[in-house]
């Protein structure tokens, strides 16, 4: 357990440090031509769009047609921005709640003794008693 914990530590770090710097979400995609993610931002009460990548061109030499994976790279490129931190989160609630059942089992696991116990108190007062 131990290993698998510092390895979804790692994980769940390296998740988190993609994020730092990054626009702020939900991210979407507009279809003109090509695919762009972008989001909407709407500081000072103006909505405003801000282009975050764009997944081919038609621009392009050699480019000019639509290749279908465009959508889906831009679709991708959206949703990770929102299932990103939403994974990292669930990760983390996952190894909280992993722990707390190992404590719970640890602590079951001497009940389980208890009938050892038991015996070796008994044994104990037969011998105080003779």
């Amino acid at each position: 357990m131990k290993e698998t914990t510092v390895m979804t530590d790692d994980l769940v770090n390296a998740a988190r440090e993609a994020l730092v710097g990054v626009t702020e979400g939900p991210w979407h995609v507009t279809e003109c031509g090509d695919y762009w993610v972008e989001s909407a931002d709407t500081a000072d009460g103006c909505l405003c769009f801000c282009g975050i990548a764009l997944c081919g061109d038609t621009a392009w030499p050699h480019a000019d047609t639509r290749q279908p994976e465009w959508e889906n790279n831009a679709k991708f490129i959206a949703a990770a921005r929102s299932l990103v931190p939403a994974m990292a989160d669930r990760i983390e609630a996952l190894e909280m709640a992993l722990a707390a059942a190992e404590a719970r089992a640890a602590s079951w696991a001497e009940w389980a003794d208890a009938e050892a116990w038991t015996q070796k108190a008994l044994k104990l007062m037969e011998g105080q008693q003779q």
